[in-house]
């Protein structure tokens, strides 16, 4: 439920974002999942190293930036 009222606001939380995020309903499952991946680096390579953690640490940043206010206002609804 709250990540359907999430997917409700796609376009404002991906313009907050500042990008397209993957939205995975895991039909069947307890969660569902909203990520942002970042692509042509791998885990095992040092030399990615630095760029997957300079992407993390931006894409997180942003991605509390687009959400909190949201899930605050959905749990809120959610709870009352």
């Amino acid at each position: 439920m709250i990540f359907n009222m999430l997917l409700e606001h796609r376009e404002e939380i991906e313009s907050v974002f500042g990008d397209e995020l993957y939205w995975q309903k895991l039909e069947g499952k307890k969660s569902c999942r909203i990520s942002y991946r970042l692509e042509d680096v791998n885990v095992t390579e040092p030399e990615d190293w630095k760029k997957m953690k300079d992407f993390q640490c931006d894409a997180m940043i942003r991605l509390d930036k687009a959400l909190r206010s949201m899930i605050n206002k959905v749990v809120k609804v959610v709870l009352d």
